[in-house]
């Protein structure tokens, strides 16, 4: 099993992971209010702006500090 570090703390399971997403544009911003109101998202940005997410397979989401291209190279590294 592989880990993807999300943050400076914040480590994901690979298996866990359904995808990345940048931040921009109005779908994500929803998104991520909505399930801020379920309570449903961790913010991992310790006060940093949220610039991508990880959508998990139960639904949830985790606020990263880094884009979604970055995590996704993290995330085909450990693969390799």
């Amino acid at each position: 099993m592989q880990f993807l570090k999300a943050s400076t703390d914040m480590y994901i399971p690979d298996q866990k992971i359904k995808y990345i997403s940048d931040c921009n544009g109005k779908g994500a911003r929803k998104l991520s209010t909505e399930k801020k109101r379920e309570n449903k998202c961790f913010d991992a940005t310790h006060g940093k702006g949220a610039k991508s997410f990880v959508l998990l397979n139960d639904d949830t989401i985790v606020l990263s500090p880094y884009t979604g291209a970055t995590l996704c190279s993290r995330l085909q590294e450990s693969d390799n």
